[in-house]
């Protein structure tokens, strides 16, 4: 399974689920190092517990979207 999103296809608008799978752990991976703002963070949960939302990539290059 990859683990970088360097090694995924990347679709130009949309986030695939192989992507939100590797984001999601890599967020999961700092939340646990404290290395996320606590706002952040509350906000992140809200939005990953609807599984049904659409994510759109709005910045290429960046860790997280948004």
């Amino acid at each position: 399974m990859a683990e970088h999103l360097d090694e995924i296809k990347l679709h130009p608008l949309y986030l695939s689920r192989k992507e939100k799978k590797i984001l999601l752990k890599q967020y999961k991976r700092e939340r646990r190092q404290g290395t996320v703002d606590p706002e952040i963070a509350k906000y992140l949960d809200r939005i990953n517990s609807f599984r049904w939302v659409a994510t759109i990539r709005s910045c290429q290059g960046h860790g997280y979207p948004g």
